[in-house]
């Protein structure tokens, strides 16, 4: 599971990438678990509609309500399953920006700041601020903002490598 991600990847929170899970872009702050009520999708005659959450849709899903947050290791490293660097968003929205956590809270900024590390627990990740050693552990708090908070129990994370 732990290796250093050389292509795109995703963050989410489930054991597989489902669209509720998965870290996404709101403003310049980043969220998960998102309440997604509606998605609009062509359906299998190719016309658009919205579908609720719950339905099953049929055809592809055309948007969702905030943009996933893609993103790549810039300057990263690994060792024993363990990794990490800088993290840099690649979706386009927000492309080129950095993921910062200089006050805690998991933003978007135009210049790099601090790495993060994703420590390697067979069948999850936890994500730090910098290393356990010195830096925060990044949790969920209000339901679904990303923050890095001292002393607190890690969240538990995965990652969705891209394909491209």
């Amino acid at each position: 599971m732990g290796w250093l991600r050389k292509k795109d990847f995703l963050i989410h929170t489930g054991p597989e990438k489902w669209t509720e899970t998965t870290v996404r872009i709101d403003g310049n702050s980043l969220v998960v678990n998102e309440p997604i009520p509606e998605v609009w999708a062509k359906d299998s005659n190719g016309n658009i509609r919205k579908d609720y959450k719950g339905d099953k849709i049929k055809g592809d899903p055309i948007s969702a309500i905030l943009p996933a947050a893609w993103v790549k290791v810039v300057d990263g490293w690994e060792k024993d399953s363990n990794w990490g660097g800088y993290l840099q968003v690649t979706s386009e929205c927000a492309k080129g920006k950095w993921i910062d956590s200089s006050d805690g809270w998991v933003t978007t900024v135009s210049s790099k700041v601090d790495p993060v590390t994703f420590i390697d627990k067979d069948d999850y990740y936890e994500i730090w601020q910098q290393t356990p050693e010195t830096g925060r552990p990044l949790t969920i708090v209000n339901g679904n903002k990303l923050r890095f908070v001292k002393g607190a129990e890690p969240a538990r994370f995965n990652v969705f490598d891209s394909t491209h």
